[in-house]
Order: structure tokens, then C-alpha cells, then sequence
């Protein structure tokens, strides 16, 4: 008898570890594929947040489903509650590995669609199970919220995501419209102050200065990133400040060397400083890394202003 007693909560144990592990797993799957995440909520404003609420529903039910089918003496209300923070402590986990795998970042609102998720999948499993039937009901209270926060998801993002996509179709002054539309209404932030410097710096005859402030709004916001570090050191160089360039280019280069662009930027900043041995040394890698394409060429056109070869 003592031994079967042990065996249940231990396979219980088992069973509902494999849940989760297999859930914070497929997390982490999909944090590493980033890409294709944004590529989704760029195409649909707002999904995102849809998957997170469908996400953490489907968690709570699965949940309770695995601690009522192997952890028999554990009281069905305790399961349930059992079910919804172990829903709510992968949402944190997914959000906080964020901090720690490119292509994704920490949202509030990712947290706030856990929530609303997790609560629907209980008071629907209460409805059913533990709680007069007419609980389920109060699920619309979860659900109505999830509405705001996915009406906010698209709201605050229906201009900056539809920048992206112009840019990638070429048409770079719909995307700077829509990135200056975004931050008329107060939905500015670090990535698209970023994107907006980079595009009128690559892309479009305007004043260098305009760059340069929204470049300094994204390291400001992001002091630690190295691909606003590059746009905010190109954009000193294009406005002439050297030595200030030089030292966010460094920092790039130092948390990131292997952004796309950083040798040529490098080599530039170090030719316009008189140090030709050094610009040398990095438009030299810079064709290393890439023979072909807009860096190469002008890296290979201020190799040939160099009057020192290697």
C-alpha cells in the first residue's frame, strides 16, 4: 500500500513535469525563431497577443487536466489554482529569457495577454468543475480585457508594422511617413526610433541632425544595444563629430562584432580621423565579410582614397 501511495504523486510529478518542461521548451523554440514571429505580427497587428491569450488558456486546461488525472488526492479547486500559476510562471519565464535571445523583447502587455488567458481557462474549468456552472460565465470579465489588450497591440503598432513592410516592398517614403505618423500619435519607441534613423541616413536626403536626434532617443532608451550604438555613431559621423562617432562605434563593435555594417562604419570614422592604418585595417575586413553589396563598394572606394596600402 505505501509503495503505490509514493508511486501516484511521483508520476503525477512526472507527468506534469514533462507538461510544462515541454511547454517552457516550445517556448524557447519559438524565442529562437524571433523572425518569424515578428514576420507574423507584422503581416497581422496584434497576433501576437492573440497566441499568448490561446497559449496560456490552452496551459491552464492541459494543467489541471494532467494534476486532476494523476494527482487524484489533491483537491480539484487546488489543482485548478495549481494549473493557473504554473501557467502564469511560464509566461514569466518566456518573457524574462527574452532579455537573453535576439529577435525578441520583454512586453508588458505579452504578460497582461498571459493573464487573461490563464483567467479565462480557469473560470471555464471553475464553470465545469468546482463552481456553480453560471462562473464560466464571468470568463467574458477576462475576455473583454483580453479585447483592450489587443486593440491597444494594434493600435500601438499598425504604423510602425506598416513601415516595415514598406521597406521591405521599396517604398521608403511611406515607410518614413508612417514611422513619423506613429510618433505624432506618442507611439515612438526604441525600435522605431532606430529604424526611422537608419532609413534617413541610408536611404534619404535629409538634414543628418533629423537622424541623429531619433538615433539618440533609441540609445537612450537602450544604451546597451549594439545595433542602436551603430546608427547613433554613423549618424555623429554624418554630422561631423568624429571622435564622438568613434567611441559608440567601438561599443557596437565590442558588444557585437558581427553586425553586418561595423567595419565599413569603423574604417570611415577612422579614415575622416587621419588614422588611415586602422580605417584600412577594418575596410579590409569588411570585404572579408561580405565581397559584394553596398558596404563593399564603398568600402573598396575609400580603400582606393588610402594612399597607404596594407
Amino acid at each position: 500500500m505505501s509503495i503505490q501511495i509514493n508511486r501516484v504523486p511521483l508520476r503525477g510529478l512526472l507527468a506534469v513535469g514533462l507538461l510544462f518542461g515541454a511547454a517552457g521548451l516550445l517556448m524557447l523554440i519559438a524565442d529562437l525563431s524571433g523572425r518569424h514571429i515578428q514576420d507574423l505580427s507584422l503581416r497581422y497587428p496584434g497576433s501576437d497577443k492573440f497566441i499568448h491569450f490561446c497559449t496560456h488558456l490552452c496551459f491552464t486546461v492541459l494543467g489541471y487536466w494532467a494534476l486532476r488525472r494523476y494527482w487524484t488526492w489533491v483537491r480539484a479547486t487546488h489543482s485548478l489554482w495549481l494549473a493557473g500559476a504554473a501557467s502564469l510562471l511560464l509566461g514569466l519565464f518566456d518573457e524574462s529569457q527574452q532579455y537573453f535571445v535576439g529577435g525578441r523583447q520583454f512586453d508588458l502587455f505579452d504578460i497582461a495577454a498571459n493573464l487573461c488567458g490563464t483567467a479565462t481557462g480557469m473560470l471555464l474549468l471553475a464553470g465545469f468543475t468546482t463552481a456553480p456552472r453560471r462562473t464560466a460565465l464571468l470568463a467574458v470579465v477576462p475576455i473583454g480585457l483580453f479585447g483592450g489588450v489587443y486593440a491597444h497591440a494594434y493600435m500601438e503598432s499598425r504604423l510602425f508594422k506598416n513601415g516595415i513592410q514598406q521597406i521591405r516592398a521599396g517604398d521608403l517614403a511611406g515607410a518614413q511617413r508612417s514611422f513619423h505618423g506613429a510618433i505624432a500619435r506618442g507611439q515612438g519607441n526604441a525600435t522605431l526610433y532606430n529604424e526611422l534613423a537608419w532609413l534617413e541616413l541610408e536611404f534619404l536626403a535629409v538634414d543628418p541632425a533629423q537622424p541623429l536626434h531619433y538615433s539618440g532617443l533609441a540609445v537612450e532608451a537602450d544604451a546597451d544595444n549594439p545595433a542602436f550604438l551603430d546608427t547613433h555613431g554613423w549618424a555623429l559621423y554624418r554630422n561631423g563629430r568624429y571622435r564622438e562617432a568613434l567611441e559608440f562605434l567601438q561599443r557596437a563593435f565590442n558588444l557585437d562584432p558581427a553586425i553586418l555594417c561595423i567595419h565599413y562604419h569603423l574604417g570611415a570614422v577612422y579614415f575622416a580621423l587621419g588614422e588611415q592604418d586602422r580605417a584600412a585595417l577594418h575596410l579590409h575586413r569588411q570585404l572579408e565579410v561580405s565581397e559584394q553589396g553596398d558596404y563593399a563598394d564603398e568600402a573598396r572606394a575609400l580603400l582606393a582614397r588610402i594612399d597607404k596600402p596594407m
